[in-house]
């Protein structure tokens, strides 16, 4: 933890190791925004991608994990740094008015996607046919069809198929905001439309089981972020990490400890404003664990600087107000009834109440 070439870095890479040595195949980290979600993935593939070439980039990977505490373990960063091919992907912007827009959306994705790895074509572990299904996921034109959902529903267990061939090594794969398409579907009344499709889409994670007879399993590990515990036919084969699971193990991964907080306003001589900022931004507690908002810290520490430096007083704002609609939380966390609102009223009241 530190300020380094202008900038401040938090270590977390120790959880390169907790989360893939992890018994679980499937994995999914929900926590609220501005946790730093993204940034994690974006750890997990820099350490983990192999080249294209098949070259693992060793000596360029250890610098730039140079100093953390991840490659202190040898046996696990010769195990894994540059080993597996990665599949990265974010699913914020696969959404639209109607369902038809969310397609077209979730389509484009697919092809980027899919060219990122365009040298596959060129593939002598790859069939024929193969090779020219590839070529389809490329056609914007063609994929972007409603008549080609087949082939956006197959796409990653496509994609990770013709990796494992390519490569002779298990895939991982990665998908940030794998909840947004669920989302913004039920804010704008096509769920089930929606729903439907995604449940496909994801049908990778049911079949990324123990290998069987006939059958050889290209994924070793697959890890989804979002804020939601979508209700997904498939969901049966994950194992869900929130803020209020019982498994302790992940609680520091995404977010500020209290301890890091502290140390931040310290190394930026902001420290006398901690109470101020405990009071408007540590509402989270995962466990035991009081965690904040990296998001709120930054963002604080950038305005109260500025403000310090001209002369002005320091506040701290509420700098999510109106950024977001909670109307997808609505089928994830249910209603109140008659009951429940008189025990909140009891509540409001001083009174005590049995649950």
């Amino acid at each position: 933890m530190g300020k380094k070439n202008n900038c401040y870095f938090i270590d977390k890479s120790s959880y390169i190791k907790m989360v893939f040595e992890y018994s679980s195949s499937v994995i999914l980290f929900a926590r609220p925004r501005g946790f730093g979600k993204t940034l994690l993935m974006d750890m997990f593939a820099s350490f983990l991608t192999i080249a294209e070439d098949g070259n693992d980039n060793k000596e360029f990977k250890e610098k730039i994990f140079y100093g953390l505490e991840i490659l202190k373990d040898k046996e696990f960063t010769d195990k894994y740094l540059g080993q597996f091919p990665v599949i990265v992907t974010s699913l914020k912007s696969a959404y639209g008015e109607n369902f038809e827009q969310a397609y077209d959306s979730l389509a484009r994705i697919v092809v980027w996607l899919f060219s990122d790895f365009d040298f596959l074509l060129n593939s002598k572990n790859l069939s024929k046919d193969e090779i020219e299904n590839y070529s389809k996921y490329l056609d914007r034109g063609f994929l972007c069809d409603i008549n080609s959902i087949g082939y956006v529903k197959d796409a990653l267990e496509f994609l990770s198929t013709c990796l494992y061939k390519h490569y002779k090594k298990k895939v991982i794969l990665l998908i940030d905001d794998y909840d947004m398409p669920l989302a913004k579907a039920y804010e704008n009344g096509y769920h089930n439309e929606m729903l439907t499709l995604m449940s496909s889409f994801f049908n990778v994670m049911e079949n990324n089981h123990q290998d069987t007879e006939g059958y050889e399993n290209p994924i070793e590990k697959i890890i989804l972020t979002g804020w939601l515990n979508a209700d997904l036919s498939v969901a049966n084969n994950i194992s869900v990490d929130t803020i209020l699971s019982d498994n302790q193990i992940f609680d520091s991964m995404l977010g500020f400890s209290k301890e890091e907080t502290e140390k931040i306003l310290k190394d930026h001589d902001l420290y006398e404003y901690f109470p101020l900022v405990k009071k408007n931004y540590g509402g989270y507690m995962f466990n035991e664990q009081e965690m904040f908002s990296p998001f709120n810290i930054i963002s604080f520490v950038h305005d109260a600087l500025m403000h310090k430096s001209q002369g002005y007083k320091v506040y701290a704002p509420n700098f999510w107000i109106n950024s977001a609609s909670s109307d997808a939380l609505l089928p994830y966390v249910g209603y109140l009834i008659q009951n429940d609102t008189e025990n909140m009223q009891k509540l409001m009241d001083g009174e005590c109440i049995e649950t």
